[in-house]
């Protein structure tokens, strides 16, 4: 168990990098006088997302044992819950409300109209989304692999 655990709690640490990324380049290094409707709504669903995250991230913190310390079952269930429903969400978000074709599509619009620094910072936008992709599934097999070995361990399931 202690490995699959390990496993979780470094991908969901990529996975809550990847979407700072997102953040802070939707957010902070978006380009001056971008105060556009289709630039404000993607850096509130970045936010919005990465604070899903964050909550599935502090869940695992105070949920997920020491590796040396026997697990209490029932504090790893709820964690791995929480977990698993917050990264469900945020997949949704990812691929439905950050990387919409509509909202790619309005950015690259607004970069081809302004020209200077908006063409660099849309392609920026779609680098750190991509990024997103690794960590998340990467997070998504942890988590099948936790509720695989926490079930298979089970003294339910022993016999």
């Amino acid at each position: 168990m202690a490995a699959a655990v390990d496993a979780l709690w470094r991908s969901l640490n990529r996975l809550r990098d990847s979407l700072r990324l997102v953040q802070l380049t939707a957010v902070e290094d978006r380009p001056r006088d971008s105060d556009v409707l289709p630039v404000e709504a993607l850096g509130e669903v970045a936010e919005d997302v990465l604070g899903i995250v964050l909550e599935g991230f502090e869940a695992a913190a105070r949920g997920l044992s020491l590796p040396d310390v026997e697990p209490d079952r029932l504090a790893l269930r709820r964690a791995l819950a929480v977990v698993q429903d917050r990264v469900d969400q945020a997949s949704l978000r990812i691929g439905f409300d950050l990387g919409a074709h509509q909202r790619l599509s309005d950015l690259d619009e607004l970069a081809s109209d302004r020209g200077g620094e908006w063409p660099a910072w849309t392609s920026s936008v779609r680098v750190a989304l991509d990024q997103c992709q690794p960590p998340l599934r990467a997070t998504q097999q942890s988590l099948l692999a936790c509720w695989l070995e926490l079930t298979e361990s089970s003294p339910a399931t022993a016999g």
